[in-house]
């Protein structure tokens, strides 16, 4: 999409239970994408993490249910694409060929970005507290990136990128239980 974005995340000082994250464009300004979590735990003790980096936003938070007053520790992963769909593959693949500056241009303008992003977006509950997050890179690209998480014990956990996904494959929630054939009954 666009290498100028950043987030922010904030909380109201009336109810600093409910957080609010801004992706935005840096060069536009515009809110690209926003979204709440509610029941976030205030506690110092319960770090807030996040990372952004190109398309890809995660978020580590203490969630507490208040009714109960258990808490949980979740891992929000937001992907944003670009839903510009081309309607010939033979034409894009021919402008490609030719050059043609829509495609092979070396500059970008956020100025001239044409629609809002498609948003993926999951949720996981993680085992341990998180405090700190970063993601691997190698100098080519050449492997997978994963996903290290500091726990709040200082032990390193990594998460490789499939398993942490917001395009990870789940059974249709439409899909009710599977029948179950019995041979020899």
């Amino acid at each position: 999409l666009d290498t100028n974005m950043f987030s922010v995340v904030t909380a109201a000082a009336n109810d600093p239970s409910t957080i609010t994250i801004y992706l935005i464009n840096g060069v536009t300004g515009r809110i690209i994408y926003q979204f709440q979590e509610q029941n976030v735990s205030p506690s110092p003790s319960h770090t807030i993490a996040s990372l952004f980096n190109e398309q890809y936003f995660a978020l580590s938070f203490m969630r507490q249910n208040p009714q109960t007053g258990i808490s949980q520790q979740e891992l929000t992963v937001v992907e944003l694409y670009d839903k510009k769909q081309e309607q010939d593959t033979q034409q894009l693949i021919t402008d490609y060929f030719k050059g043609d500056p829509r495609i092979t241009a070396s500059t970008f303008s956020s100025f001239a970005q044409e629609s809002e992003p498609e948003v993926v977006m999951e949720t996981y509950i993680l085992p341990f507290g998180v405090k700190a997050m970063a993601l691997t890179e190698t100098a080519h690209h050449v492997t997978g990136r994963s996903m290290v998480l500091v726990t709040r014990e200082n032990q390193l956990y990594i998460l490789q990128s499939a398993l942490s996904s917001a395009r990870r494959p789940t059974p249709a929630k439409s899909e009710g239980p599977q029948p179950t054939s019995f041979k020899g009954v």
